[in-house]
């Protein structure tokens, strides 16, 4: 592929937290694909009224078609703001083992540079890339997006990222470095985890903090501050949404399966550090369950 590209990051010198990140995917990825999805690493968007109460977790477990659909219209709800064609140039920042490229090259047939610090995640992206035939079509690259995106200036037709900007630790400085790489009109699409809005210093400090400090975070944006670093990148905001009820039964996944690590059941997978991997799920569902926890999409445009 011919694709503009600017000399990669010297050394790869990364920050302590980015280092951090890195080491935590390179470890973890395999983990995540055995147990939530083959090929996406992200929350689902199930349909209105669906509920995954604990009793039918522990009977019956998750339907794979029904939260393969659900991962996959995720993707789906995230991207639909941005029109995306064939003839489209797409980065995805923090691309994770390459799902939502490869899902955009299979749907859309565009070209998709995936961007990324975890090499253990590149090299899986890789080798699936190769695998299902698509690396005429996707090119996955090292890149520390929290610092710079190695793009050309007005180069890139639209920059989706999914539940990555969360592990950032400048926000600000990525979303500066998007204003720059995209063309004018050019569209960010993304979907992120939030703290609500409404939470005090001390809900943040009990429900928010314990996800950041176990899940390599600095911390999390709520939409006021998310809005305002957008549009002090020069961004205008075509919308900014909460999944809401739609994504509360990845919550509730969560807490079931926590619980049943804590009860030492059987489970699909069992984690090498199976105490952090539990205070990971109960923080997460913890926060979910008292409202302080959201996920959002956005849509934001470069002006012409």
């Amino acid at each position: 592929m011919n694709m503009q590209t600017r000399t990669p990051m010297a050394g790869r010198d990364l920050s302590a937290h980015a280092t951090d990140v890195a080491s935590e995917y390179d470890a973890a990825s395999t983990t995540y694909m055995a147990g939530w999805h083959p090929r996406h690493i992200h929350f689902g968007v199930f349909d209105p009224g669906e509920t995954y109460s604990e009793s039918y977790l522990r009977t019956h477990g998750v339907d794979p078609e029904r939260h393969d659909r659900a991962v996959v219209k995720m993707i789906e709800d995230v991207i639909a703001p941005a029109n995306i064609t064939a003839e489209s140039l797409v980065v995805d920042a923090g691309c994770g083992v390459g799902g939502t490229a490869f899902h955009l090259c299979e749907t859309r047939q565009c070209k998709v540079i995936g961007l990324n610090i975890s090499e253990g995640q590149l090299e899986i992206a890789r080798n699936k890339a190769r695998d299902q035939n698509l690396d005429q079509l996707v090119d996955f690259r090292f890149s520390d997006c929290a610092s710079e995106l190695c793009l050309e200036d007005c180069s890139v037709d639209v920059i989706v990222t999914i539940e990555a900007a969360c592990h950032f630790a400048d926000r600000a400085q990525f979303l500066r470095e998007c204003a720059r790489v995209l063309r004018p009109n050019g569209r960010i699409v993304a979907q992120d985890w939030l703290a609500s809005e409404a939470a005090s210093e001390q809900d943040y400090a009990e429900f928010i903090q314990p996800i950041c400090d176990s899940w390599s975070m600095v911390g999390l944006e709520t939409v006021a501050s998310y809005v305002d670093k957008l549009m002090k990148a020069g961004l205008e905001v075509v919308e900014f949404e909460d999944f809401g009820p739609l994504v509360f039964p990845n919550a509730e996944i969560l807490r079931a399966t926590m619980k049943v690590m804590r009860l030492g059941e059987f489970m699909r997978i069992l984690p090498s550090d199976m105490e952090l991997w539990m205070h990971r799920l109960e923080f997460l569902s913890r926060a979910w369950f008292a409202g302080h926890f959201q996920v959002h999409r956005f849509c934001v445009r470069k002006p012409g």
